[in-house]
């Protein structure tokens, strides 16, 4: 079955932002590219979804969708 996740993803005010729409068995998270340290990720998520990440120093530069 082909993947059928759709997100709408970016940078607002410094932190990485992800609204994802999909089916429950989809796994995806939010990746946030930080300055000065590693990548910071959110939880997984299942289908339908709505999450920030933070960086702690600086403001994010990207945002990325990990699908599993």
């Amino acid at each position: 079955m082909g993947a059928l996740l759709s997100c709408v993803k970016g940078v607002s005010n410094g932190d990485a932002y992800a609204s994802c729409v999909g089916a429950s068995y989809e796994q995806w998270r939010l990746r946030a590219d930080c300055p000065y340290q590693p990548d910071r990720y959110s939880a997984w998520q299942y289908g339908d979804g709505n999450v920030t990440v933070s960086c702690t120093f600086g403001d994010a530069r990207a945002a990325r969708i990990d699908v599993a």
